[in-house]
């Protein structure tokens, strides 16, 4: 398992707004950035995080597990790109 940081953020801003869309637009990148650095951990993993659908994606169990661990030793570490700058 070796996922960038960069990786881990996209992941967490897609599972906190449910859309490659909205998390592209918080993040302010591409929706191909995004979906690409959602597509690795699923692979690496070989599990499926995300439920896909018109509207936008629905975190699984295994997603919602993978975000949960996640959380603690991530952003005490690596702060997001709103709070790097306060």
């Amino acid at each position: 398992m070796a996922f960038t940081i960069r990786q881990l953020q996209y992941f967490v801003a897609v599972a906190e707004k449910g859309a490659v869309s909205r998390a592209a637009h918080t993040l302010a990148i591409s929706q191909s950035a995004v979906t690409e650095a959602v597509k690795f951990p699923e692979a690496d993993l070989g599990v499926k995080l995300f439920e896909r659908h018109s509207r936008g994606l629905n975190i699984t169990h295994k997603g919602h597990q993978f975000f949960c661990a996640t959380q603690p030793q991530f952003f005490q570490r690596y702060p997001g790109p709103d709070e790097r700058y306060h």
